[in-house]
C-alpha cells in the first residue's frame, strides 16, 4: 500500500493485511505527496516483488484534492492578474465564495476548473507509466487494474463551489 490520504494512516488501522504500507506526506504546503515523488517509491518496492505470486497493490493518489497544487494554476488564462494569490487564499475563497465579489465568481470558477485539470494531468501521466511497467513485464493481460476518485468537484454547476454538502 501506498498512500498519500491522511484518513487511511496506519493509525486508524488501515494498514492491516499490508505486507508493505507507506504513508507519503508532503512536509510543504500541502498535506499530500504529489504523484511524481510517490510513484518513484512505489516502483522501487514493486521491482522487488515476486511477480510469480498473486500480487495486490492499493496507490492512493491526492493530486486532484483541493488546494490544488500545480503551480502554474495560479497563472492561468485571463484570471491571473486580478485574483493573483497563494493557493491557500484561493482554496480557502473558494471554499467559502465569501472573499470573491460577485462579479467575480465566472473569473474564479474559470482559474479553479483550470487548475483543477491541471492536477487531474500529474495522476494520470503516473498511472499512465504503472501501466508501461506491467506491460513491459508482459503482466497486463493477467492484472486487474481499478481507478477510481472519491469525490468530484462542483464548479458553480448547481451553485455550490467543492464537493462538501452536495451530492
Amino acid at each position: 500500500g501506498f498512500i498519500t490520504n491522511p484518513y487511511l494512516k496506519s493509525v486508524f488501522g488501515m494498514q492491516k493485511g499490508f505486507a508493505h504500507y507507506e504513508e507519503l506526506f508532503d512536509p510543504g504546503e500541502a498535506a499530500f505527496m504529489p504523484a511524481e515523488q510517490v510513484l518513484p517509491r512505489a516502483f522501487r518496492h514493486l521491482a522487488r516483488l515476486d511477480w510469480s505470486r498473486p500480487t495486490f497493490v492499493y496507490l492512493h493518489l491526492m493530486d486532484t484534492h483541493g488546494p490544488y497544487r500545480e503551480p502554474q494554476a495560479a497563472t492561468v488564462g485571463p484570471v491571473a492578474e486580478p485574483l493573483a494569490r497563494s493557493r491557500g487564499e484561493w482554496w480557502s475563497a473558494w471554499e467559502s465564495l465569501s472573499t470573491i465579489g460577485v462579479g467575480d465568481h465566472e473569473l474564479a470558477r474559470e482559474h479553479m476548473i483550470a487548475a483543477y485539470d491541471s492536477a487531474v494531468r500529474h495522476p494520470d501521466d503516473a498511472v499512465g507509466r504503472l501501466l508501461e511497467k506491467y506491460d513491459r513485464r508482459g503482466l497486463r493481460e493477467t492484472t486487474l487494474f481499478v481507478v477510481m476518485a472519491d469525490h468530484g468537484e462542483e464548479f458553480l454547476e448547481q451553485g455550490g463551489s467543492t464537493q462538501k454538502g452536495t451530492l
